[in-house]
């Protein structure tokens, strides 16, 4: 959602596979580790602003947050981190 900019063979290009999509803003996608930086950089410069994405990995889930503004906020979550 918010990343209407964000076209099907832009996900392709970086090998990303389109696993599923709820609707025209929501897609599960399976974004290989060599790709997720490329991934995390179009998101940064194509999400709407006023919206926000996750990607939940194996073992965190790391967040995109667009403000109204265009101000990125990026947070990281995982277990290790919670415990501290």
């Amino acid at each position: 959602m918010g990343a209407i900019q964000v076209q099907d063979a832009d996900l392709t290009k970086l090998d990303i596979v389109i696993e599923h999509v709820e609707n025209s803003t929501s897609k599960m996608l399976t974004i290989p580790y060599s790709s997720l930086e490329q991934y995390k950089r179009l998101i940064r410069e194509k999400l709407s602003n006023g919206f926000w994405t996750d990607i939940v990995g194996t073992d965190l889930i790391y967040f995109i947050f667009k403000m109204p503004d265009g101000t990125l906020i990026e947070h990281e979550y995982s277990k290790k981190i919670a415990l501290q």
